[in-house]
This record gives structure tokens, C-alpha cells and sequence, in this order.
């Protein structure tokens, strides 16, 4: 299941996961994402993974995540995504994503809090 909200200020899409980590489910939400109302090409994601386990996801599906996304590159081109893990493995994970996908058109990194997150999304904003 994934929960979408823009953040109050318009700056960035909030996802936040749950469920059993699947090719299918990071489809979907990046269906439930690029659907959403408030969604336009380049909004910056957050994506809190908080309850959604990295660590069970095999390096294949990683790849074809990756493959996934580079299909579907023109609705994120640009994008800044923040991941949110709250655990070393999880982590771990989302940083080999982060290795593999670098032909992904978004500027992807990994944090251990929401706030982090937010502030590195918002300062991104600022500079602009």
C-alpha cells in the first residue's frame, strides 16, 4: 500500500510504503505517483521505506526496477528523489539500488530520517 500526500508547501510528493516488496509494487506506486493529481514531470519524491523492508528485495528485481524507471525516465527527469530506511540493511540495499540505477534521469539519495530528507528536497528548492 502506498499513502501520497504533497508536502504543504507544494515542494515535493510524500509516498509512504508498506507491503511486501515486489516489481509490481514499485510499479504500482509509481503508477499511484505519476497519476496523483498534484503530480507533474520533475516533482521531487520522497519516499518513506520506513515499513517497507529493502533488505528482502533480490538484486535482480533491483535491476529491473531500475530498468523500469529508465523506461518510464520522461515523467521523472530531473526529479530529486530522498529514500527514507531506517535500518543498516535496508540501507544497504537502497544504496546498490542507487549504484545500479545510475542511468535513471533523477537525482537519487538515501537517508535514515524523514527530516534529513526533507531538508536536503526543500534546500534543493532554495537554490533554484
Amino acid at each position: 500500500m502506498v499513502e501520497l500526500a504533497l508536502d504543504e508547501r507544494g515542494r515535493f510528493m510524500r509516498l509512504a510504503v508498506t507491503g511486501e516488496p515486489t516489481l509490481e509494487r514499485f510499479a504500482a506506486y509509481f503508477q499511484a505517483l505519476v497519476s496523483h493529481p498534484d503530480f507533474h514531470p520533475g516533482l521531487n519524491a520522497l519516499w518513506d521505506f520506513r515499513q517497507f523492508k529493502m533488505a528482502s528485495v533480490p538484486t535482480a528485481t533491483l535491476r529491473r526496477l531500475a530498468g523500469f524507471l529508465q523506461e518510464n525516465r520522461d515523467m521523472r527527469r530531473g526529479a530529486r528523489v530522498a529514500v527514507v530506511v531506517d535500518s543498516d540493511a535496508d540501507f544497504g540495499v537502497a544504496r546498490m539500488f542507487e549504484a545500479i540505477a545510475t542511468d535513471v534521469p533523477s537525482h537519487f539519495r538515501v537517508f535514515r530520517s524523514v527530516e534529513q530528507a526533507r531538508d536536503w528536497l526543500t534546500a534543493v528548492q532554495a537554490e533554484a
